[in-house]
């Protein structure tokens, strides 16, 4: 029981100790103790006694704990180990993945606890953030990450709020041969509103084999997004898919003998010589500007 914390407390926690915590103690007292108690014995009982409590009060108590810089460090370390062990889910074990930056013991719990939350249905995100916070953990995962669901992964890619998140997703992406469907689909244009999914960070297309086809559906998408961005101003995301469009070569690989210009009127034309005029048209009228001066003059070749 409790076996995440119990080794690195063994040392300490021997039998006999005269004012052992208990679960019940009140959570603040027990707070006290671990970073005020007379004895380092007293301290690590403390912490136990809050593990063993685990109620959500408690890890938060836990948190705060490793969070004193003018804690001992071992206490610290017990805090935080003690935190991962209560953790009920892997949504609530991926929120404290800042621990393993701070304590590299933790990188065997944090795995132990990961692996057995999964239950043999992988959690890419998770498996992602944990990757991206330690080395170690990115050995363990690396194999259920190439085999992940594409799907899932792509996802995170878009629009994970880590860029070095996204950035492994992507690289996980383009070491595959079945990925190419999934990363077209998450970049099927669809908005609620001005801003973009990918929002406030990297935006990253894997370089992949598409065929013809598949590199012409996708640089339709891509072109409607950076017609999307030419209507709201975002200068800064419409620059983001060119680079896109540009570096991994979709343009050559959907057939087009130009290079994608960063000009939304003259991306839209070169679009349609690749697909036809009405294509175009059902992407502007989709976004409701196919009959405004500035874009549907690239219907008459304007």
């Amino acid at each position: 029981m409790f076996s995440l914390i119990r080794p690195a407390l063994a040392l300490v926690l021997v039998a006999g100790i005269a004012h052992q915590a208990r679960a019940g103690d009140d959570i603040s007292k027990l707070r006290e103790t671990a970073l005020y108690g007379e004895s380092l014995e007293a301290k690590g009982n403390a912490v136990l006694a809050l593990v063993e409590n685990g109620s959500a009060d408690a890890v938060g108590v836990l948190l705060d704990i490793e969070s004193q810089g003018r804690a001992p460090e071992l206490v610290r370390t017990w805090a935080a180990a003690g935190a991962v062990q209560s953790a009920k889910s892997l949504d609530e074990l991926s929120k404290m993945s800042d621990l393993l930056t701070r304590h590299a013991a933790l990188e065997r719990p944090f795995r132990l606890a990961a692996t057995s939350m999964m239950d043999g249905d992988a959690n890419v995100e998770a498996m992602l953030v944990f990757s991206v916070k330690s080395p170690k953990l990115r050995e363990a995962f690396s194999q259920a990450l190439a085999r992940a669901d594409a799907s899932e992964m792509a996802n995170v890619m878009f629009a994970h709020e880590n860029n070095e998140v996204r950035r492994l997703a992507a690289g996980y992406l383009a070491s595959r041969n079945d990925a190419a469907a999934d990363v077209i689909d998450v970049y099927r244009y669809q908005s609620d509103g001005a801003q973009v999914p990918w929002q406030g960070g990297a935006l990253y297309v894997p370089s992949l084999g598409w065929s013809r086809g598949q590199a012409k559906t996708l640089m339709g998408h891509l072109t409607a997004w950076h017609l999307h961005c030419d209507r709201h101003g975002l200068d800064q995301e419409k620059q983001q898919i060119f680079n896109n469009l540009r570096s991994v070569g979709i343009w050559r690989q959907a057939g087009s003998s130009q290079r994608p210009a960063n000009d939304t009127l003259t991306l839209l034309q070169q679009y349609a010589k690749l697909v036809g005029v009405q294509t175009v048209a059902s992407m502007l009228k989709a976004q409701g500007v196919r009959h405004d001066p500035k874009y549907a003059g690239v219907l008459e070749g304007r």
